[in-house]
């Protein structure tokens, strides 16, 4: 799929008890989807994220690993604060300290 269409999404959840936010780049996105992307991020494997055609199947593999309320977002109009840190520092000429 060309990268034109492809849209970033934000994956909110829990893992142990700390809230995570990744940013994903995909051509659509749906709870399950969002449930298999918080697995793969903490370690499932990929093949046995296939076979998960339920968002219940999705949610009982999470709990093994402590993953919890996962849910998703449009993140088109957003870059990481990273990459806006960098962008920033090169807007106004910043130099980094020691």
């Amino acid at each position: 799929m060309p990268k034109s269409m492809r849209e970033r999404y934000e994956i909110h959840f829990v893992a142990s008890g700390a809230k995570e936010v990744i940013i994903i780049e995909r051509s659509r996105m749906c709870d399950l989807e969002a449930w298999k992307a918080a697995l793969l991020h903490h370690g499932e494997c990929a093949g046995s994220t296939l076979n998960i055609r339920l968002i219940a199947q999705a949610i009982e593999k999470a709990t093994g690993r402590a993953i919890e309320k996962v849910r998703w977002n449009k993140a088109s109009h957003t870059i990481a604060w990273s990459e806006r840190a960098k962008l920033a520092r090169k807007a106004v000429g910043l130099k980094q300290i020691h």
